[in-house]
């Protein structure tokens, strides 16, 4: 038997990657560890006892929910139109699952494929974790598949690869319907959203995740996701890393998977991800990321209800805001600063008030010559991107202003304005900065 050394993991360069978002997890059944009444367990079990209860059934062997419904199919002739319908009547919602909370805290991963039924646990997961609303997509048999621009995720978005047991028609129990979403997929690679996603993944590094499925399943996955033959994984942009749990058959895959420059894991699941968690916290203690900028522009007679907008903004993690009562010190040439301050921020935001477009003519001047300058910004950074938008224009009304003014209109007519009387920004306000700034 060939006993080759598996690769080590580089825990600094996978860190790296992960900050720079180059890197798209592959997660399987092994990530769906749960608690069950304080005890350990795994949801493949738990939807299989659930089966067998319902079903009258008590055979210990049938552990995972591919194998009870298997059974119940073929045993019982149960139609799994019935079993599906069954399932999607259970709520997992009281139980936990530590592990994948422990790995969803790092929120530079945004893109997730699941290889399992329990997409919609991920993405409550996802949203509790984070915070945040997920998108997910699911490829099965009868639906249709929409997609995403991985390089233009905002949110966190979730490709269920054998659709979910909530929000599918058909989601692949059967071994059988597992067959049949891998032949649609191979029919499907030559459709653009697919080129697209599988171009994008072709340079990331592929982690997989606890994907313990059969070895038809996880070789069609291993070769399609990384978009290359895997003699020429040596030549990818990306490491494919694989992690599972011990076992015979894993000691068969990773034997395999090594001779193909795979690099794998001696532990558990679970044991990397406590690693993966310690090296992440280490490197971004010593990394930590650049702040994003935010540019307050207002009129002077707006100074407290700016002063009350820049406190909730300043009070979001990794933001910076520039506005001139704290950032400008006396000395300090006034025009140069403003101008450095609009070129450089990340978002801008002018507070539309009747002030601001009042009729002391000099504050008129100033105001619109920030929000020009801020619209030169706008057009130039959206020229280098190749005319995509670039989410750095946000205005917003602090007062009854009206907002069909022609001067609001010479400016922000294609934007949609918020609306923060008095500078008090509420929830989804601040969740509508953090998403416009891809702040999780």
């Amino acid at each position: 038997m060939d006993t080759q050394q598996p690769s080590a993991i580089q825990w600094e360069t996978l860190c790296r990657n992960m900050a720079r978002k180059n890197v798209i997890p592959i997660i399987g059944n092994e990530m769906y560890s749960c608690l069950v009444n304080g005890e350990t367990s795994s949801t493949e079990n738990w939807f299989a006892q659930q089966l067998q209860q319902e079903y009258g059934t008590n055979e210990p062997s049938l552990k995972t929910l591919t194998a009870a419904a298997e059974y119940l199919v073929n045993e019982q002739h149960i139609k799994i139109k019935t079993i599906r319908i069954f399932l999607q009547t259970l709520s997992p919602d009281g139980l936990s699952f530590p592990l994948l909370e422990d790995f969803l805290s790092i929120d530079q991963l945004l893109f997730y494929i699941n290889t399992t039924p329990y997409g919609d646990i991920l993405k409550r997961t996802i949203d509790k974790v984070r915070n945040t609303e997920a998108e997910q997509d699911n490829f099965t048999i009868d639906e249709p598949f929409k997609g995403c621009d991985i390089a233009e995720l905002k949110n966190p978005f979730v490709l269920n690869m054998l659709g979910s047991l909530e929000n599918s028609l058909s989601p692949a129990l059967l071994e059988e319907e597992m067959l049949e979403c891998v032949n649609m997929f191979i029919e499907k690679k030559q459709n653009e959203t697919f080129t697209e996603i599988l171009g994008a993944l072709g340079s990331k590094t592929l982690l997989f995740l606890g994907c313990s499925q059969p070895s038809w399943l996880m070789r069609f996955l291993f070769r399609n996701l990384s978009n290359e033959r895997m003699a020429s994984w040596d030549d990818r942009g990306g490491d494919i890393i694989v992690v599972n749990d011990k076992s015979p058959e894993r000691d068969v895959q990773f034997n395999f998977l090594r001779k193909n420059s795979a690099v794998t894991y001696d532990g558990n699941t679970a044991d990397f991800i406590k690693e993966l968690s310690t090296s992440w916290d280490s490197y971004i203690s010593r990394n930590p990321p650049k702040p994003k900028e935010i540019f307050i522009s207002y009129s002077h007679k707006d100074l407290e209800q700016a002063r009350c907008l820049f406190q909730s903004l300043s009070a979001i993690k990794n933001i910076k805001c520039w506005f001139d009562e704290k950032r400008l010190q006396a000395g300090n040439n006034y025009q140069v600063g403003i101008t450095a301050g609009i070129s450089t921020a990340d978002l801008f935001i002018p507070l539309l008030s009747n002030n601001s477009l009042g009729s002391n003519a000099e504050a008129l001047v100033n105001v619109k010559g920030e929000w020009r300058e801020a619209c030169y910004t706008n057009d130039l950074r959206k020229q280098k991107s190749g005319g995509k938008e670039i989410n750095y224009l946000m205005p917003v009304a602090i007062d009854d202003v009206n907002k069909a003014n022609p001067v609001i209109q010479d400016f922000f007519s294609k934007l949609s304005i918020a609306d923060v009387p008095g500078g008090n920004a509420g929830e989804a306000f601040i969740n509508q900065v953090k998403q416009q700034l891809n702040i999780i």
